[in-house]
């Protein structure tokens, strides 16, 4: 390995495996999980991703990964997590629509015609999260890996969207 990291003996970890389980089954410990907020895949994952996880999202263009990842946040957000979602491809003014159309519950069609009610909403919703959710937005490939650490280290989330990792700044 790289100098860094030590390998898992999976076998010889066979003892803190089956105490952990134990504890999990008793009550005393808790694995911590973010919902995707679609029960069906939190069902497959074990109730959602937990610390460390990574989740990938591919699909052809036009096909709802942009919109996906807003719903993850979303569900995040309002699970009391704190999200920064870092979009490389579109300005944070096209995701935070995609944001209130989630939150209001309604198309951006339904917010133009009931802009009162959607403030109201949004304000009521804002008192309950507290500032939970960071948009950052990147030119492409203007963003390399370390400052996406950097960034990281900086917010302290509890969770991290990506919006087109692909196009990331290569190394």
């Amino acid at each position: 390995l790289n100098g860094r990291r030590k390998a898992y003996d999976y076998f010889a970890a066979i003892k803190d495996r089956a105490l952990e389980y134990f504890n999990l089954r008793h009550g005393k410990t808790e694995i911590v999980r973010i919902s995707t907020g679609f029960e069906p895949l939190d069902n497959v994952i074990q109730g959602g991703l937990g610390q460390g996880e990574l989740g990938v999202i591919i699909a052809p263009a036009k096909h709802g990964k942009t919109t996906a990842l807003v719903s993850l946040a979303a569900n995040a957000v309002l699970t009391q997590k704190k999200a920064l979602y870092v979009t490389l491809e579109l300005s944070h003014k096209l995701i935070s629509s995609k944001f209130d159309a989630f939150f209001f519950g309604d198309s951006l069609e339904g917010i133009k015609k009931k802009p009162k009610s959607f403030k109201t909403k949004l304000e009521a919703l804002r008192e309950k999260i507290h500032g939970r959710l960071h948009i950052v937005e990147f030119p492409t490939k203007s963003l390399s890996l370390d400052g996406l650490q950097s960034m990281i280290e900086k917010e302290s989330p509890d969770v991290v969207f990506v919006d087109y990792a692909s196009i990331l700044q290569p190394p």
